[in-house]
């Protein structure tokens, strides 16, 4: 486990994700079906040629059975690295959190920040 998790450092995301992949023997088709993607979407993120948005990112997580900082590279470990000590924790937390409620909190942090954007946008007319 410890040399997946240190070849999986050296790796772009794209790279990752392919790496992962294989290892389970999944074709693209599959991890998309797995994710509920299309295949082409697979063979970008694969590519590099575009990021996953933070949902995506926690089926992918899900369906490799990983941490999502695994695949993202980084892991906060300290309170500096997010200026709210508050909010440092509140993102640790979530990291302990199972793939499942790790999702449901991503969708809330996005419906949220769409509801801001909203009030944003009628704020302008």
């Amino acid at each position: 486990m410890n040399a997946m998790i240190n070849e999986l450092s050296r790796m772009t995301l794209g790279q990752k994700i392919s790496y992962l992949r294989k290892q389970r023997d999944w074709t693209q088709e599959e991890l998309a079906g797995k994710i509920s993607v299309h295949s082409r979407h697979i063979t970008r993120l694969e590519r590099d040629k575009m990021k996953p948005s933070s949902a995506t990112m926690a089926q992918l997580a899900e369906a490799f059975e990983v941490a999502p900082e695994q695949l993202i590279g980084t892991k906060i470990t300290s309170k500096e690295k997010i200026g709210d000590p508050q909010l440092s924790s509140a993102v640790q937390m979530v990291y302990e959190l199972d793939p499942e409620d790790q999702t449901m909190v991503v969708r809330f942090v996005q419906a949220l920040f769409a509801k801001k954007r909203m009030e944003q946008a009628l704020h302008f007319q």
